[in-house]
């Protein structure tokens, strides 16, 4: 494969004209790289590193070039510069005091990395610098340097944001890793939720005991732990991501505290009228009971009912009376009658239901209800 074609390149600012800047006696210059100094914590393409050279020599105009490999010799990138004046003796040049005329990133990993984040790879790398005299046959040896990149792990945590309040009491906890799409082979991330509602999210994570933990937790959403019970409705957690390289420490996100929201009680309407048109309105069960009355100026001896689900399932419940006298299925009182259906013995499953009801003397009455578990 031609080289050229695994290389993204790009140049930066016109180039110097040769002839204007290089002197008849450059091709006898004397050079040599003296030291080498790659920061990766300052390390930049567009910045070129520091260097000390040495000139035995006249005034010269020279040009550099930085080739960054990998531990096993994988190109990764190269550097070059605008040409350069170098005067006799030794000189150090300060990192960016040489402007970078042109980089390429290999089309690898490591190359991407280079490209997007301005960053090397964590591992061992080889750093060579060639310094080449213009207009002339001379190129200094390469000189070499062993650099070593700390595989830094930039954890974050996505959501539930920070001070954010939850409706779910059983919340997705999403988490990733800046700067790639999974964590290194050899690496494990462990999730800790405690509760929090006094504050203070990195003691409490430190001191508490965990509500749960997820050892080998996912990218990039941790689900809820399955048999797990719910969060509590009004109380804050803290949570947490680590990482671990088997007994080692690789790293953890800062800590995040989020709380769920305090659902309100709400109260049973009590009690609705049953209509013989069918009213659009639906009833909402909100403690497993409805709670109807009918208006009639009759007696009979007892209701017939049925619930009815969305694909035509009927269920025959008991109507219990409340308004005094004997319990008994089927139940009634001339004039306002009072009625309470115990829907839980029934195992609904939550969605929408239509209660229909005839009395003694063949009326019949429709009351559609949402039934939540």
């Amino acid at each position: 494969m031609n080289s050229i074609n695994m290389f993204r390149t790009v140049t930066r600012g016109p180039l110097i004209a040769i002839a204007a800047l290089c002197p008849c006696w450059a091709a006898f210059a004397q050079l040599s790289v003296t030291s080498l100094l790659v920061d990766p914590l300052a390390f930049s393409l567009s910045s070129f590193p520091g260097f000390a050279l040495s000139n035995t020599s006249g005034q010269t105009v020279v040009s550099g070039e930085l080739v960054i490999t990998s531990a096993s010799g994988e190109l990764e990138a190269t550097m070059r510069t605008t040409p350069f004046s170098v005067g006799p003796g030794m000189r150090m040049f300060r990192q960016g005091e040489v402007q970078v005329a042109e980089f390429r990133t290999a089309n690898t990993e490591a190359g991407a990395l280079l490209l997007r984040e301005q960053r090397l790879a964590g591992g061992q790398h080889e750093c060579c610098l060639m310094i080449s005299v213009l207009n002339g046959d001379q190129q200094a040896l390469p000189y070499c340097e062993g650099l070593v990149v700390d595989e830094d792990l930039w954890l974050d945590l996505v959501e539930p944001w920070d001070g954010d309040t939850v409706d779910s009491p059983r919340p997705m906890l999403a988490w990733t890793v800046l700067g790639r799409t999974g964590l290194p082979k050899d690496v494990q991330a462990r999730l800790v939720l405690v509760p929090n509602d006094r504050g203070g999210k990195a003691q409490a994570l430190a001191s508490t005991t965990p509500v749960f933990v997820v050892d080998g937790a996912p990218l990039p959403a941790v689900p809820f732990p399955a048999g797990q019970p719910d969060l509590i409705a009004g109380h804050c957690y803290a949570w947490q991501v680590e990482a671990w390289r088997g007994s080692s420490f690789a790293g953890r996100t800062e800590p995040w505290r989020f709380c769920v929201r305090k659902t309100l009680q709400i109260a049973p309407e009590k009690y609705v009228l049953l209509r013989s048109d069918g009213a659009k309105s639906i009833y909402q069960v909100v403690d497993g009971y409805i709670y109807f009355r009918t208006d009639d100026t009759y007696a009979v001896e007892a209701l017939e009912c049925v619930i009815q689900s969305g694909n035509g399932e009927r269920i025959v419940p008991v109507v219990v009376r409340e308004n005094g006298g004997v319990e008994q299925p089927g139940a009634k009182k001339v004039g306002v009658n009072l009625y309470e259906f115990d829907l839980q013995p029934y195992h609904l499953k939550t969605g929408q239901y239509r209660l229909k009801v005839r009395d003694g003397v063949g009326r019949g009455y429709d009351l559609q209800f949402k039934y939540n578990r």
